[in-house]
């Protein structure tokens, strides 16, 4: 099958529409969003799909499915939050495809932190938060601590894969 010219396997496409439609399905999933140390906040829960689709299919499925999985998301909420962190999380996904050719799983699920300072930006620039809000010990002790679940929960899943699935694909 061709994609923009360029040959592309079948099983690559299921892959990317599938972690779309897991990046949107726990996007809204109330239950397991709370986060536990900033009062009304929640967890980006999804933000671990686009960094595990570059982890373990490459770079390019990491971009798209940090392009495609957030923009379909930000269509279903209507989350300007959403919709500021595209470019955000394309660059996560694509960062952590790349960072795994050159090193080891451990060092691309940082790339998460890169996503989490990336949306902070963009949220300031386009002001859906305030230098305030972003002043506070609280904020970064919550956003530590999302990051750290991040970074656990995406290596569990990498060696889970890896143990049913077999070895990640190379791009």
């Amino acid at each position: 099958m061709k994609v923009l010219n360029k040959k592309v396997a079948p099983v690559d496409i299921i892959r990317i529409v599938v972690l779309i439609i897991i990046y949107v399905l726990l996007g809204n999933i109330p239950q397991i969003q709370q986060n536990p140390i900033i009062a009304d906040a929640t967890l980006a829960v999804n933000m671990i799909i686009v960094v595990l689709a570059g982890i373990l299919f490459g770079r390019k499925a990491g971009f798209s499915v940090g392009l495609f999985g957030t923009f379909f998301n930000a269509l279903v909420t209507g989350s300007p939050f959403e919709f500021a962190a595209i470019v955000p999380h394309l660059i996560m996904g694509w960062t952590a495809g790349a960072l795994k050719e050159n090193s080891n799983t451990f060092w691309a699920s940082l790339s998460i932190i890169l996503g989490h300072l990336l949306n902070i930006l963009v949220f300031l620039i386009v002001g859906l938060i305030s230098l305030e809000i972003i002043a506070s010990d609280t904020f970064w002790y919550g956003l530590g601590v999302e990051a750290l679940l991040g970074i656990v929960s995406i290596n569990i899943i990498v060696g889970i894969y890896r143990l049913v699935c077999g070895k990640e694909k190379k791009n």
